[in-house]
Formats: structure tokens, C-alpha cells, sequence
């Protein structure tokens, strides 16, 4: 293109341009050398750009194939929305611990189990719940939101640079504020929630916004949904699609195995139970095919008849959230005890007709159908009349 080093202003290449790309390369002779190329304005068209390029006396125009995409753009773009390290598909449900926080507290809390806690599991289960104690994960819900650690990308980055200024007391005020308008801290600069998780070679920290509505087209069906992270470690926020963290708004119930106990029978010393006027306890020894179990008067207990009682403590499941009653009146209590010495206590209360509210080791949340509470204490009251106990899963 013709053109006038007078006139250079016009074209957006004065005093180096509106943008500019150094090259620096090793030459054939192994030395260093650098190029730099220079962009000014769009063309009239809009379809190129006026570029000029170090060391030649000529202005060129260029297809805007990738220069505003590439060149003209924010350096956000260049930056991977990532904000953990990748997790092989293989390797990624042997976290091991996990913790969720919302507002500081403790939501849950996961580890991994020993060799001696899996065994006593049944083999049912790897990892337990450190926080509420004493429960195990729904592996199927575990492992979906593991999978989430495989790539832990977002759709895009907004914020980057973030330590830096977090260290200059000038600037970490407006990181704050920063923190609070992606709604990743709240008025009291509380995270809204963090989660901490790690592997055998690393450990990561991540704060998660609430989940917010974004704006888009008025037409659509269906609101859109986000969230933003922060990752320290990546130094980030980046901007999440809502369907990517489902597993942050989880209710507790959906995170724990619901059965209210999960024990092979195996790993069991003794059994104790405490019922309207009875007092039972039952001791078992030996494995497998050669299980014995005796009762506190020392008559022994036909095995079978006792499975049926070890079923009807297994079947039972937590139902949802309760608050203890007031005057509630305790109908059961169930003191299991495994051969390692660890004690499982539960006590449970009458709240309705159909709703028993339930402690573990003097700790309870939720309440399980009372019928539970009912076919237990049959199975128990058959197994000590010397009667033939069934137990009905569906009853």
C-alpha cells in the first residue's frame, strides 16, 4: 500500500502502532535475532488491518483472519480457565480427604478409609465421613462429583494476578471488594464456600460463589446459571457454567449413604439393645459359615434366626432432617460394639406415628420411618422367645 511517513498517524502506525508482536528465534547460525511487526487501525472495510514490519520501508494490510481475535483481545483470553490440577481418570476416586465449607463452617468432611476400616466395611465402601462422624458416603454421588476433579476447567477467566495485589496493602481492599462483587465473599467477608480436597501428590483449595442468575435473552425457557471460583494456586477466578458444580448445592442426605449403619456382620463383638422393659446382649465370635452368636443368659442363638435381627439394622435408612423433640420419649436403644473396640450408640425417640428421630454417639440430624425401630425390636423379642424370625425389607 502506498503510503507517507507523514501520514502514518492515519493508518494507526505512529509511535509503534495500536499493537505490536516481537518474534524472538535462534537463525540458522544459532544466534538470537527478534522481529517485530507492527498494527494500526482496521481498514475502511473492516476486513484487514494496516501492518508494518520491523527493518521494511512498506505498510501491508492483512486479512483480520485471527488479529482481533489474537491480537486485539484481552489477555484473559489467552489464559486457561483452570483452577486445579488434573486428576487421571483412573486415579481420581482415590481422594484422600475431602472437605466442604458454606460460611465457614463445616458442611462435610470425607477420608479415605485404612485397610482395616475397608475390611470392616464390608468392602462396601473407601472413604467415611470424618464430619458428621460416624456415617458413610453414597459412593454412586461420591464418585460424580469426583469426576468433576478430572479436569477442573471453567468456561472462561475474569479475574487474574490476584496474589500480587492481595499483598499490597494498597490493593488487596479492592481485591476484596472483588471477592465480594463476584459474590465469592459475603458482607462479612465469609466465603460462601470452600472446598478443600487431596491426593497423594498434591492438595488444592478452592472458593466458590453462590450460585447466581445471569443475563440472557429474554426469549430463553430457562434461566442461566454460574459460578465463579477462585483458585489461589492458579492465581484466578474463573467463571463456571452451573451444571459443571451441581454437586455444591447437595443436600447433605444426597453426600451420605443412607443407611444408618453398614457393618459386615463379621467385624461385630456384640450387640446390645434396650426396649421397654428388655434388656438384651448378644455376643458373636467366629466368621463366615462358623458365626456363633450367644445371648446374655449364655443360651446360644440359632445363627440364622440372628441374621434376620442384623438384617432389620442394616435396612435401616435415614429419611430426612429432624430436630430432637422436646419431652421425646427414647424407644430404643442399640449399642453396637466391633472387635477393634470401636462403639456405634444409637438411641431412638418417637416423634410421630411414623417418624423416629435418631442419635449416633449422642450426635443426631436426621429421622428414619419408625417402622425400622418396630421390626428390629420384633426380630430381637422373636430371637429371645426362641421364635422363627423373618424381616421384610419392604415392611
Amino acid at each position: 500500500v502506498g503510503y507517507s511517513k507523514d501520514n502514518l498517524a492515519s493508518y494507526g502506525l505512529e509511535n509503534g502502532g495500536n499493537a505490536s508482536v516481537t518474534l524472538t528465534y535462534s537463525n540458522d547460525k544459532g544466534e538470537t535475532e527478534s522481529k517485530t511487526v507492527y498494527f494500526g487501525n482496521p481498514t475502511v472495510s473492516g476486513t484487514g488491518y494496516y501492518v508494518m514490519a520491523e527493518g521494511r520501508d512498506a505498510l501491508y494490510i492483512l486479512q483480520d483472519t485471527y488479529i482481533t481475535r489474537c491480537i486485539f483481545t484481552d489477555i484473559k483470553s489467552y489464559l486457561l480457565p483452570q483452577v486445579a490440577p488434573n486428576v487421571s481418570s483412573t486415579e481420581y476416586v482415590d481422594v484422600k480427604e475431602l472437605t466442604i465449607k458454606k460460611k465457614g463452617e463445616t458442611f462435610a468432611s470425607i477420608r479415605d478409609l485404612t485397610d482395616e476400616e475397608y475390611k470392616e466395611a464390608g468392602e462396601l465402601f473407601t472413604h467415611v465421613f470424618s464430619s458428621p462422624s460416624g456415617y458413610y458416603p453414597s459412593m454412586d454421588n461420591l464418585q460424580k462429583l469426583l469426576e468433576h476433579f478430572i479436569s477442573f476447567s471453567g468456561e472462561s477467566v475474569i479475574e487474574y494476578d490476584i496474589t500480587r495485589r492481595l499483598q499490597d496493602p494498597v490493593q488487596r481492599e479492592e481485591v476484596q471488594k472483588l471477592f465480594r462483587l463476584y459474590s465469592l465473599m459475603d458482607s462479612e467477608n465469609r466465603w460462601h464456600y470452600e472446598l478443600f480436597y487431596r491426593y497423594a501428590s498434591f492438595d488444592i483449595t478452592l472458593y466458590i460463589s453462590e450460585k447466581l442468575e445471569v443475563t440472557s435473552n429474554e426469549n430463553a425457557e430457562e434461566p442461566a446459571y454460574i459460578y465463579y471460583v477462585y483458585s489461589p494456586d492458579f492465581d484466578l477466578i474463573a467463571e463456571f457454567d452451573a451444571a459443571d458444580l451441581e454437586w455444591v448445592e447437595w443436600d447433605l442426605l444426597k453426600l451420605l449413604d443412607n443407611h444408618s449403619f453398614s457393618v459386615a456382620i463379621d467385624q461385630v463383638s456384640t450387640i446390645e439393645l434396650s426396649y421397654e422393659d428388655t434388656n438384651a446382649k448378644f455376643t458373636l465370635q467366629d466368621a463366615g459359615d462358623n458365626l456363633k452368636v450367644t445371648s446374655s443368659n449364655g443360651i446360644k442363638v440359632d445363627t440364622d434366626n440372628f441374621r434376620q435381627l442384623y438384617k432389620a439394622i442394616l435396612f435401616t435408612t435415614m429419611e430426612g432432617y429432624a430436630d430432637k423433640p422436646a419431652d421425646a420419649d427414647s424407644i430404643l436403644k442399640l449399642r453396637i460394639v466391633l472387635r477393634d473396640g470401636k462403639e456405634y450408640n444409637y438411641e431412638f425417640f418417637g416423634m410421630t406415628a411414623r417418624k423416629a428421630y435418631y442419635t449416633l454417639n449422642d450426635s443426631g440430624e436426621f429421622y428414619i420411618n419408625r417402622d425400622y425401630v418396630k421390626q428390629i425390636i420384633s426380630a430381637s423379642d422373636g430371637i429371645l422367645k426362641g421364635e422363627t424370625v423373618t424381616v421384610d425389607r419392604k415392611k
